[in-house]
Protein backbone atom coordinates (compact mmCIF):
# COMPACT_ATOMS: atom_id res chain seq x y z
CA UNK A 1 0.00 0.00 0.00
CA UNK A 2 1.02 3.65 -0.43
CA UNK A 3 1.66 5.32 2.90
CA UNK A 4 1.37 9.02 3.65
CA UNK A 5 4.14 9.83 6.04
CA UNK A 6 3.76 12.98 8.18
CA UNK A 7 5.82 15.81 6.73
CA UNK A 8 7.11 16.89 10.13
CA UNK A 9 10.13 14.65 10.85
CA UNK A 10 10.54 15.77 14.45
CA UNK A 11 9.69 13.54 17.35
CA UNK A 12 5.92 13.77 17.42
CA UNK A 13 3.84 14.79 20.38
CA UNK A 14 3.00 11.57 22.22
CA UNK A 15 0.39 11.13 24.90
CA UNK A 16 2.14 8.52 27.02
CA UNK A 17 -0.87 8.24 29.32
CA UNK A 18 -2.54 6.26 26.53
CA UNK A 19 0.05 3.53 26.65
CA UNK A 20 -1.28 0.25 28.03
CA UNK A 21 0.68 -2.31 29.99
CA UNK A 22 -0.63 -5.20 27.85
CA UNK A 23 0.91 -3.86 24.62
CA UNK A 24 3.53 -6.62 24.50
CA UNK A 25 0.80 -9.29 24.49
CA UNK A 26 -0.79 -8.25 21.16
CA UNK A 27 -0.58 -10.81 18.34
CA UNK A 28 0.52 -8.44 15.56
CA UNK A 29 0.43 -11.03 12.80
CA UNK A 30 -3.28 -11.53 13.39
CA UNK A 31 -4.04 -7.92 12.45
CA UNK A 32 -5.84 -7.38 9.17
CA UNK A 33 -3.52 -6.45 6.33
CA UNK A 34 -0.30 -7.30 8.23
CA UNK A 35 1.39 -8.99 5.28
CA UNK A 36 0.80 -6.02 3.01
CA UNK A 37 2.78 -3.53 5.07
CA UNK A 38 6.38 -2.42 4.63
CA UNK A 39 9.05 -3.20 7.26
CA UNK A 40 8.87 0.41 8.52
CA UNK A 41 5.12 0.18 8.96
CA UNK A 42 5.44 -3.10 10.79
CA UNK A 43 8.00 -1.61 13.17
CA UNK A 44 5.63 1.27 13.82
CA UNK A 45 2.80 -1.09 14.69
CA UNK A 46 5.15 -3.13 16.87
CA UNK A 47 5.63 -0.06 19.06
CA UNK A 48 2.03 1.16 19.27
CA UNK A 49 -0.15 -1.92 18.77
CA UNK A 50 -3.01 -1.12 21.12
CA UNK A 51 -5.10 0.62 18.44
CA UNK A 52 -4.61 -2.49 16.36
CA UNK A 53 -6.83 -4.38 18.75
CA UNK A 54 -9.80 -2.30 17.62
CA UNK A 55 -8.91 -1.26 14.08
CA UNK A 56 -7.05 -2.54 11.08
CA UNK A 57 -3.45 -1.50 10.69
CA UNK A 58 -4.35 0.88 7.84
CA UNK A 59 -7.00 2.59 9.97
CA UNK A 60 -4.57 2.96 12.83
CA UNK A 61 -1.90 4.59 10.68
CA UNK A 62 -4.42 7.03 9.26
CA UNK A 63 -5.78 7.88 12.70
CA UNK A 64 -2.33 8.44 14.11
CA UNK A 65 -1.34 10.76 11.29
CA UNK A 66 -4.42 12.93 11.77
CA UNK A 67 -3.92 13.08 15.54
CA UNK A 68 -0.25 14.09 15.24
CA UNK A 69 -0.88 16.72 12.58
CA UNK A 70 -3.70 18.23 14.65
CA UNK A 71 -1.51 18.56 17.74
CA UNK A 72 1.39 20.01 15.78
CA UNK A 73 -0.80 22.73 14.29
CA UNK A 74 -2.20 23.56 17.71
CA UNK A 75 1.09 24.65 19.28
CA UNK A 76 4.59 25.40 18.07
CA UNK A 77 6.07 24.23 21.36
CA UNK A 78 6.85 20.57 20.66
CA UNK A 79 7.46 17.92 23.26
CA UNK A 80 10.30 15.76 22.03
CA UNK A 81 9.75 12.35 23.50
CA UNK A 82 12.63 9.91 23.35
CA UNK A 83 12.20 6.64 25.16
CA UNK A 84 15.79 5.99 26.10
CA UNK A 85 15.85 2.63 27.82
CA UNK A 86 19.43 2.75 28.87
CA UNK A 87 20.60 -0.77 29.44
CA UNK A 88 20.29 -2.50 26.05
CA UNK A 89 21.41 -0.16 23.24
CA UNK A 90 20.38 -2.46 20.40
CA UNK A 91 18.16 -0.69 17.87
CA UNK A 92 16.75 2.61 16.78
CA UNK A 93 13.30 2.53 15.22
CA UNK A 94 11.86 5.34 13.14
CA UNK A 95 8.09 5.28 12.77
CA UNK A 96 5.36 7.13 11.02
CA UNK A 97 4.25 10.03 13.16
CA UNK A 98 7.02 9.59 15.72
CA UNK A 99 10.74 9.03 16.09
CA UNK A 100 11.29 6.74 19.04
CA UNK A 101 14.60 5.38 20.28
CA UNK A 102 14.42 1.94 21.78
CA UNK A 103 17.32 0.83 23.97
CA UNK A 104 15.55 -1.77 26.10
CA UNK A 105 13.92 -1.80 29.50
CA UNK A 106 15.62 -1.40 32.84
CA UNK A 107 16.71 -4.94 33.70
CA UNK A 108 16.09 -4.38 37.41
CA UNK A 109 12.69 -2.66 37.51
CA UNK A 110 11.43 -3.56 34.06
CA UNK A 111 10.19 0.03 33.67
CA UNK A 112 10.76 2.41 30.81
CA UNK A 113 12.84 5.55 31.31
CA UNK A 114 11.28 8.39 29.35
CA UNK A 115 13.29 11.41 28.30
CA UNK A 116 11.02 14.34 27.48
CA UNK A 117 12.34 17.67 26.31
CA UNK A 118 10.45 20.79 25.26
CA UNK A 119 11.73 22.82 22.33
CA UNK A 120 10.10 26.24 22.27
CA UNK A 121 10.28 27.68 18.79
CA UNK A 122 9.68 26.74 15.19
CA UNK A 123 9.30 23.36 13.56
CA UNK A 124 12.78 23.75 12.08
CA UNK A 125 14.27 24.22 15.54
CA UNK A 126 12.47 21.13 16.77
CA UNK A 127 13.71 19.17 13.78
CA UNK A 128 17.31 20.27 14.36
CA UNK A 129 17.09 19.19 18.00
CA UNK A 130 15.84 15.75 16.93
CA UNK A 131 18.76 15.38 14.53
CA UNK A 132 21.15 16.31 17.34
CA UNK A 133 19.61 13.75 19.71
CA UNK A 134 19.74 11.00 17.09
CA UNK A 135 23.37 11.81 16.30
CA UNK A 136 24.24 11.56 20.00
CA UNK A 137 22.66 8.14 20.19
CA UNK A 138 24.19 6.90 16.95
CA UNK A 139 27.66 7.89 18.17
CA UNK A 140 27.18 6.16 21.50
CA UNK A 141 26.47 9.25 23.61
CA UNK A 142 23.37 7.94 25.38
CA UNK A 143 20.99 10.57 26.64
CA UNK A 144 20.58 10.40 30.39
CA UNK A 145 16.92 10.89 31.29
CA UNK A 146 17.61 11.38 34.98
CA UNK A 147 17.77 14.67 36.90
CA UNK A 148 21.59 14.66 36.96
CA UNK A 149 22.62 18.26 37.62
CA UNK A 150 25.68 20.37 36.91
CA UNK A 151 26.50 20.24 40.63
CA UNK A 152 26.55 16.43 40.59
CA UNK A 153 28.75 16.43 37.49
CA UNK A 154 31.29 18.81 39.02
CA UNK A 155 31.37 16.73 42.20
CA UNK A 156 31.95 13.50 40.26
CA UNK A 157 34.55 15.11 38.00
CA UNK A 158 36.57 16.49 40.92
CA UNK A 159 36.49 13.17 42.77
CA UNK A 160 36.89 10.68 39.94
CA UNK A 161 39.03 12.55 37.42
CA UNK A 162 40.64 15.78 38.62
CA UNK A 163 41.92 14.55 41.98
CA UNK A 164 43.64 11.34 40.79
CA UNK A 165 44.99 12.85 37.55
CA UNK A 166 46.23 16.34 38.41
CA UNK A 167 48.78 17.89 40.73
CA UNK A 168 47.70 19.10 44.14
CA UNK A 169 47.89 22.80 43.32
CA UNK A 170 45.98 22.27 40.08
CA UNK A 171 43.26 20.35 41.89
CA UNK A 172 43.00 23.05 44.56
CA UNK A 173 42.44 25.62 41.81
CA UNK A 174 39.69 23.50 40.21
CA UNK A 175 38.01 22.92 43.56
CA UNK A 176 38.07 26.65 44.31
CA UNK A 177 36.47 27.47 40.95
CA UNK A 178 33.72 24.92 41.57
CA UNK A 179 32.97 25.84 45.18
CA UNK A 180 33.04 29.63 44.95
CA UNK A 181 31.91 30.31 41.38
CA UNK A 182 30.53 27.50 39.20
CA UNK A 183 28.26 25.84 41.74
CA UNK A 184 26.57 29.01 43.00
CA UNK A 185 25.72 30.01 39.42
CA UNK A 186 24.96 26.71 37.66
CA UNK A 187 24.46 23.94 40.22
CA UNK A 188 20.68 23.56 39.91
CA UNK A 189 20.60 23.19 36.12
CA UNK A 190 19.98 19.66 34.86
CA UNK A 191 23.02 18.64 32.84
CA UNK A 192 21.12 17.72 29.68
CA UNK A 193 19.42 21.13 29.77
CA UNK A 194 22.66 23.13 30.07
CA UNK A 195 22.90 25.38 27.02
CA UNK A 196 25.58 27.67 25.54
CA UNK A 197 23.43 30.61 26.65
CA UNK A 198 23.94 29.57 30.29
CA UNK A 199 27.71 29.58 29.84
CA UNK A 200 27.68 32.91 28.02
CA UNK A 201 25.60 34.51 30.77
CA UNK A 202 27.97 33.10 33.39
CA UNK A 203 30.96 34.71 31.64
CA UNK A 204 29.18 38.04 31.26
CA UNK A 205 28.05 38.13 34.90
CA UNK A 206 31.52 37.29 36.22
CA UNK A 207 33.21 39.95 34.11
CA UNK A 208 30.64 42.53 35.22
CA UNK A 209 31.27 41.55 38.85
CA UNK A 210 34.85 42.78 38.50
CA UNK A 211 36.76 39.53 37.94
CA UNK A 212 39.58 39.74 35.41
CA UNK A 213 39.44 38.16 31.96
CA UNK A 214 42.18 35.73 32.97
CA UNK A 215 40.30 34.58 36.07
CA UNK A 216 37.01 34.08 34.23
CA UNK A 217 38.76 32.22 31.42
CA UNK A 218 40.30 29.86 33.98
CA UNK A 219 36.81 29.14 35.38
CA UNK A 220 35.50 28.58 31.84
CA UNK A 221 38.27 26.04 31.23
CA UNK A 222 37.37 24.21 34.45
CA UNK A 223 33.73 23.89 33.36
CA UNK A 224 34.77 22.83 29.86
CA UNK A 225 37.01 20.06 31.20
CA UNK A 226 34.19 18.79 33.41
CA UNK A 227 31.81 18.72 30.44
CA UNK A 228 34.41 16.92 28.32
CA UNK A 229 34.54 14.31 31.05
CA UNK A 230 30.71 14.08 31.01
CA UNK A 231 30.75 13.44 27.26
CA UNK A 232 33.28 10.66 27.74
CA UNK A 233 31.15 9.14 30.49
CA UNK A 234 28.08 9.38 28.20
CA UNK A 235 26.28 11.64 30.63
CA UNK A 236 25.65 14.21 27.90
CA UNK A 237 25.98 14.29 24.14
CA UNK A 238 28.06 17.46 23.72
CA UNK A 239 30.27 20.00 25.46
CA UNK A 240 28.30 23.25 25.29
CA UNK A 241 31.41 25.28 26.18
CA UNK A 242 32.73 24.58 22.70
CA UNK A 243 29.99 26.83 21.31
CA UNK A 244 31.01 29.76 23.53
CA UNK A 245 34.07 31.95 23.02
CA UNK A 246 36.03 32.42 26.26
CA UNK A 247 37.18 35.88 27.40
CA UNK A 248 40.26 37.22 25.70
CA UNK A 249 43.36 37.08 27.87
CA UNK A 250 44.64 40.56 28.61
CA UNK A 251 48.36 40.97 29.16
CA UNK A 252 48.80 43.46 31.96
CA UNK A 253 51.98 45.47 32.35
CA UNK A 254 54.32 43.80 34.83
CA UNK A 255 55.82 45.76 37.71
CA UNK A 256 59.51 45.12 38.30
CA UNK A 257 62.23 46.63 40.46
CA UNK A 258 65.16 48.43 38.90
CA UNK A 259 68.71 47.81 40.10
CA UNK A 260 68.53 50.67 42.63
CA UNK A 261 65.24 49.47 44.11
CA UNK A 262 66.64 45.93 44.39
CA UNK A 263 69.48 47.20 46.55
CA UNK A 264 67.15 49.34 48.65
CA UNK A 265 64.84 46.36 49.23
CA UNK A 266 67.64 43.93 50.18
CA UNK A 267 69.13 46.51 52.54
CA UNK A 268 65.72 46.93 54.21
CA UNK A 269 65.38 43.18 54.94
CA UNK A 270 69.04 42.37 55.60
CA UNK A 271 68.52 41.65 59.29
CA UNK A 272 65.37 39.57 58.78
CA UNK A 273 65.31 35.76 58.76
CA UNK A 274 63.85 35.87 55.24
CA UNK A 275 66.75 37.88 53.82
CA UNK A 276 68.52 34.95 52.14
CA UNK A 277 65.28 33.77 50.53
CA UNK A 278 64.66 37.26 49.07
CA UNK A 279 68.30 37.55 47.97
CA UNK A 280 68.20 34.19 46.19
CA UNK A 281 64.86 35.02 44.54
CA UNK A 282 66.28 38.19 42.99
CA UNK A 283 69.55 36.58 41.93
CA UNK A 284 68.12 33.39 40.40
CA UNK A 285 64.54 34.11 39.30
CA UNK A 286 63.38 30.94 41.08
CA UNK A 287 59.69 30.45 41.82
CA UNK A 288 58.39 30.62 45.39
CA UNK A 289 57.70 26.88 45.51
CA UNK A 290 61.19 26.13 44.15
CA UNK A 291 62.85 28.29 46.82
CA UNK A 292 60.87 26.68 49.65
CA UNK A 293 61.66 23.18 48.31
CA UNK A 294 65.41 23.80 48.09
CA UNK A 295 67.64 21.48 50.16
CA UNK A 296 71.26 21.91 51.20
CA UNK A 297 72.31 19.08 48.90
CA UNK A 298 70.80 21.02 45.99
CA UNK A 299 73.51 23.69 46.43
CA UNK A 300 76.89 22.64 45.06
CA UNK A 301 79.45 25.43 44.98
CA UNK A 302 78.36 27.83 42.25
CA UNK A 303 75.48 25.62 41.13
CA UNK A 304 71.91 25.19 42.33
CA UNK A 305 69.82 22.23 41.21
CA UNK A 306 66.02 22.60 41.16
CA UNK A 307 64.71 19.10 41.83
CA UNK A 308 61.58 19.57 43.97
CA UNK A 309 58.96 22.13 44.95
CA UNK A 310 57.06 22.77 48.18
CA UNK A 311 53.46 24.00 48.41
CA UNK A 312 51.34 25.06 51.38
CA UNK A 313 47.70 23.94 51.13
CA UNK A 314 44.79 25.38 53.04
CA UNK A 315 44.67 23.89 56.48
CA UNK A 316 48.45 23.84 56.88
CA UNK A 317 49.21 20.71 54.86
CA UNK A 318 52.64 20.75 53.18
CA UNK A 319 53.09 19.09 49.79
CA UNK A 320 56.55 18.32 48.37
CA UNK A 321 56.71 17.03 44.80
CA UNK A 322 58.77 17.15 41.62
CA UNK A 323 58.66 20.26 39.40
CA UNK A 324 55.71 20.39 37.02
CA UNK A 325 57.66 20.25 33.75
CA UNK A 326 60.90 18.82 32.45
CA UNK A 327 62.28 22.30 31.85
CA UNK A 328 61.50 23.35 35.44
CA UNK A 329 63.88 20.66 36.67
CA UNK A 330 67.12 22.50 35.94
CA UNK A 331 70.60 23.66 36.96
CA UNK A 332 71.30 27.31 37.78
CA UNK A 333 74.62 29.13 37.96
CA UNK A 334 75.04 31.53 40.87
CA UNK A 335 77.69 34.17 41.46
CA UNK A 336 80.40 33.75 44.17
CA UNK A 337 78.82 36.38 46.43
CA UNK A 338 75.44 34.58 46.44
CA UNK A 339 77.21 31.26 47.14
CA UNK A 340 79.07 32.86 50.06
CA UNK A 341 75.81 34.25 51.45
CA UNK A 342 74.36 30.72 51.54
CA UNK A 343 77.46 29.29 53.25
CA UNK A 344 77.28 31.96 55.94
CA UNK A 345 73.54 31.39 56.33
CA UNK A 346 74.14 27.66 56.94
CA UNK A 347 76.87 28.35 59.47
CA UNK A 348 74.67 30.82 61.30
CA UNK A 349 71.85 28.29 61.60
CA UNK A 350 74.17 25.55 62.82
CA UNK A 351 75.50 27.91 65.50
CA UNK A 352 71.91 28.21 66.78
CA UNK A 353 71.57 24.44 67.00
CA UNK A 354 69.52 23.98 63.82
CA UNK A 355 70.40 20.81 61.92
CA UNK A 356 71.51 21.51 58.35
CA UNK A 357 71.94 18.03 56.94
CA UNK A 358 72.14 17.56 53.19
CA UNK A 359 68.51 16.36 52.96
CA UNK A 360 67.18 19.19 55.13
CA UNK A 361 65.30 22.12 53.64
CA UNK A 362 67.24 25.38 53.56
CA UNK A 363 64.47 27.81 54.41
CA UNK A 364 63.05 26.60 57.72
CA UNK A 365 62.45 28.14 61.13
CA UNK A 366 64.37 27.15 64.27
CA UNK A 367 61.80 24.44 64.98
CA UNK A 368 62.47 22.81 61.61
CA UNK A 369 59.14 23.87 60.06
CA UNK A 370 59.32 25.38 56.53
CA UNK A 371 58.81 29.12 56.27
CA UNK A 372 55.11 29.93 56.03
CA UNK A 373 54.17 31.73 52.85
CA UNK A 374 51.87 34.29 54.49
CA UNK A 375 54.67 35.32 56.86
CA UNK A 376 57.00 35.82 53.89
CA UNK A 377 54.35 37.80 52.04
CA UNK A 378 53.67 40.16 54.96
CA UNK A 379 57.36 41.00 55.38
CA UNK A 380 57.75 41.49 51.63
CA UNK A 381 54.78 43.86 51.31
CA UNK A 382 55.54 45.89 54.43
CA UNK A 383 59.17 46.38 53.37
CA UNK A 384 58.16 47.68 49.94
CA UNK A 385 55.53 49.97 51.45
CA UNK A 386 58.17 51.56 53.66
CA UNK A 387 60.18 52.21 50.49
CA UNK A 388 57.03 53.61 48.83
CA UNK A 389 57.15 50.94 46.12
CA UNK A 390 53.66 49.86 45.08
CA UNK A 391 52.15 47.16 42.87
CA UNK A 392 55.04 44.68 43.05
CA UNK A 393 54.24 41.04 43.93
CA UNK A 394 56.67 38.45 45.21
CA UNK A 395 56.46 36.72 41.81
CA UNK A 396 57.67 39.99 40.27
CA UNK A 397 61.10 39.31 41.77
CA UNK A 398 61.29 36.58 39.12
CA UNK A 399 60.38 39.14 36.45
CA UNK A 400 62.90 41.54 37.97
CA UNK A 401 65.68 38.97 37.52
CA UNK A 402 64.76 38.52 33.84
CA UNK A 403 64.36 42.24 33.11
CA UNK A 404 67.74 43.15 34.63
CA UNK A 405 69.44 40.41 32.63
CA UNK A 406 67.81 41.69 29.44
CA UNK A 407 69.04 45.15 30.34
CA UNK A 408 72.55 43.66 30.21
CA UNK A 409 71.82 42.26 26.72
CA UNK A 410 71.84 38.66 27.93
CA UNK A 411 70.71 36.16 25.28
CA UNK A 412 66.98 35.36 25.78
CA UNK A 413 67.79 31.65 25.42
CA UNK A 414 69.87 31.81 28.60
CA UNK A 415 67.03 33.59 30.40
CA UNK A 416 64.63 30.87 29.25
CA UNK A 417 66.89 28.18 30.72
CA UNK A 418 67.31 30.05 34.02
CA UNK A 419 63.57 30.61 34.45
CA UNK A 420 62.67 27.07 33.39
CA UNK A 421 60.30 28.11 30.61
CA UNK A 422 59.05 25.33 28.36
CA UNK A 423 60.03 27.20 25.19
CA UNK A 424 61.78 30.36 24.05
CA UNK A 425 58.39 31.63 22.82
CA UNK A 426 57.12 31.85 26.40
CA UNK A 427 60.13 33.96 27.33
CA UNK A 428 59.75 36.21 24.28
CA UNK A 429 56.00 36.63 24.80
CA UNK A 430 56.55 37.54 28.46
CA UNK A 431 59.56 39.82 28.16
CA UNK A 432 59.64 40.87 24.50
CA UNK A 433 58.49 44.39 25.34
CA UNK A 434 61.60 44.81 27.50
CA UNK A 435 63.97 44.19 24.58
CA UNK A 436 64.00 47.43 22.51
CA UNK A 437 67.49 48.30 23.75
CA UNK A 438 68.71 44.86 22.71
CA UNK A 439 67.45 45.47 19.16
CA UNK A 440 69.17 48.84 19.02
CA UNK A 441 72.43 47.36 20.22
CA UNK A 442 72.15 44.47 17.75
CA UNK A 443 71.59 46.84 14.83
CA UNK A 444 74.56 49.00 15.83
CA UNK A 445 76.71 45.90 16.28
CA UNK A 446 75.73 44.61 12.82
CA UNK A 447 76.55 47.96 11.21
CA UNK A 448 79.93 48.06 12.98
CA UNK A 449 80.72 44.56 11.73
CA UNK A 450 80.00 45.48 8.08
CA UNK A 451 81.91 48.76 8.40
CA UNK A 452 84.93 47.05 9.91
CA UNK A 453 84.96 44.43 7.14
CA UNK A 454 84.96 47.18 4.51
CA UNK A 455 87.82 49.02 6.20
CA UNK A 456 89.85 45.81 6.45
CA UNK A 457 89.41 45.15 2.71
CA UNK A 458 90.47 48.73 1.81
CA UNK A 459 93.63 48.31 3.87
CA UNK A 460 94.44 45.03 2.17
CA UNK A 461 93.95 46.50 -1.31
CA UNK A 462 95.89 49.64 -0.48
Amino acid sequence: MTSSRPKHPALAVQDFTQRIDAMDQVDLESLAGWDSFTPDQKRFLAVYPWFGQKKTAAEYIGHNKQWVDRNQRRDKSFHLAVESRLHSPERIARHYGADQIFLGRDPVTGKENNYIETVKGTKTQAKNRVIELEHSLNTGAIIDPSHYTVRELLKDWLRDHAKPNTRVRTYDGYESHVRFHLNPALESIQLHKLQPSHVQKYITDKLESGLSNNTVKAQYRTLSQALRYAVGMQRVGRNVCEAVKPPKVLHTEMNVLDEYQVNDFLDAVRDHRFYNLFHLAVNTGMRRSELLGLRWKDVDGLNIYVTQVLHHRKGGEIIIEEPKTKQSKRRLDIDPYTALELVQYRQGKESLGVACRDDDLIFIDLDGVPFKWMSIYRVFKSSLEKLEIKGVRFHDLRHTHASLMLKQNVNPKIIQERLGHGSIMITMDTYGHLMPNMQKGAVEGFADLIRQAREDRIQLVG
